[in-house]
């Protein structure tokens, strides 16, 4: 059954007339049915109820920012696995810190996967290769981070201890999918003991600013265990333990002192002391006054009323924007204008356009000889090439991606696409 094009609405409309040419599927002003569900569920996603102006309800931090908010990290090495905790936390706090000096109710950010790992390795000066495990799994595996510093969404109520200057909430995720992996975990070699440490697909936490302390609290998608020692027999029996809190003080030499929480059938809270080069010993060292100080305030009792997250809510608006492959053009902006037209930003990537006749031309292969070569490779591509995407994608109407007429029929819509835009 074909639906008019003037039942949908008018966005709606300009949107399959612009896209009819690319696969030929709208007919004497009639569309099917599946290009009705597509182009309504764009609608919804990009286009804002009555007409009103609406964009992504949150903010992507550039790159350039990441890496002058990466660079201000302490006297510590960065680079190992024991400071991790104090970087990440340090640096979402200043993140969030410069936001609410912009606009103290302005969007919550987001951290793009590829941003984060390449501001890194570049603050690091190491490469992508000799990058720590946690870092390269963060990325491979395409992590994104959401910081929400609107104090009206973040705290509710201080029933017991002082109330922090700066609160946050966090989340890093990684889109839920078809054989996407739930977790990742990793062995940590250079704490005493050994530690295994596992990131579930989905973690959340709210992140407070102290004057002499952070904490992370309501700690939801990590866990761990020691592997070595009397600890790790005892672990190895019960699995491993959720981690549920931590909390972190610096002291005036820079030894970092944390203090975590973690809950699996006991409930373990763990004193560590770790030098500024990463390594790590359980406990305070003797004759530490200042430490021991310092220890005595991460015990003190904090009670807080926290209010209930709402991330569906802030991303359901930008799938569009949140989306990274590095085979896709990333959209950095979406909406509509007073008029209701929608509108798409897109980054610019340079570079040829990827028409196989091109190439075919340049290596002086024929039509034939070039379908030839190309069929075998269509029909066994890689789970995650791009061409094993478009394969899965067009296998209804495209069997063979080799066939010359069908491919000249393709190039034919996309020239005629491209000539009623005027590109």
């Amino acid at each position: 059954m074909l639906t008019p094009l003037d039942a949908l609405p008018y966005p709606c409309a300009m949107i399959v007339r612009r896209l009819s040419g690319i696969a030929g599927c709208a007919t004497a002003g009639r569309v099917g049915p599946s290009l009705v569900a597509a182009i309504l569920l764009l609608c919804v996603l990009c286009v804002p109820e009555a007409g009103a102006p609406q964009a992504c309800p949150v903010r992507r931090v550039p790159r350039d920012e990441l890496v002058r908010a990466m660079r201000m990290h302490g006297d510590f090495e960065i680079l190992a696995t024991t400071n991790r905790g104090r970087f990440t936390s340090e640096l979402l706090l200043r993140l969030a810190r410069w936001a609410k000096q912009r606009d103290p109710e302005g969007k919550p950010l987001y951290v793009d996967p590829g941003d984060w790992f390449s501001s890194y390795i570049e603050v690091a000066e190491v490469s992508a290769a000799d990058a720590p495990l946690p870092a390269r799994l963060g990325f491979e595996h395409r992590q994104r981070v959401l910081i929400e510093y609107r104090e009206d969404r973040v705290i509710r109520e201080v029933r017991e201890g002082t109330e922090p200057w700066l609160a946050v909430n966090v989340r890093a995720w990684w889109p839920d999918g078809p054989g996407v992996p739930s977790s990742f975990g990793f062995i940590d070699r250079t704490a005493v003991p050994r530690i295994k440490a596992t990131s579930q697909r989905d973690i959340s936490y709210r992140l407070l600013q102290f004057d002499d302390m952070v904490v992370l609290d309501q700690i939801d998608g990590l866990s761990g265990r020691p592997v070595s020692g009397v600890l790790g027999a005892l672990f190895s029996v019960i699995g491993e333990g959720g981690l549920k809190q931590s909390r972190i003080g610096v002291s005036d030499d820079g030894l970092q002192v944390a203090r975590g929480r973690a809950k699996k059938v006991l409930s373990v809270s763990t004193t560590i002391t770790i030098e500024p080069d990463g390594r790590g010993k359980k406990g305070i060292p003797e004759g530490r006054p200042d430490l021991a100080a310092l220890e005595a305030r991460l015990k003190s009792p904090l009670d807080i009323e926290y209010v209930p997250y709402s991330w569906e809510r802030l991303v359901e608006g930008c799938l569009d924007l949140l989306n990274d492959h590095p085979a896709i053009a990333k959209v950095l902006d979406a909406g509509a204008t007073e008029q209701g037209r929608p509108y798409f930003v897109m980054e610019l990537v340079r570079g040829r356009h990827p028409r196989p006749s091109r190439h075919f031309s340049a290596h002086s292969l024929s039509r034939r000889r070039s379908t030839k070569e190309t069929i075998p490779t269509s029909r066994t591509p890689s789970a995650t090439s791009p061409s094993s995407t478009l394969a899965k994608r067009t296998s209804r109407g495209l069997r063979d991606m080799g066939r010359a007429a069908e491919a000249d029929a393709i190039q034919k819509r996309a020239d005629d696409m491209r000539a009623r835009l005027g590109a």
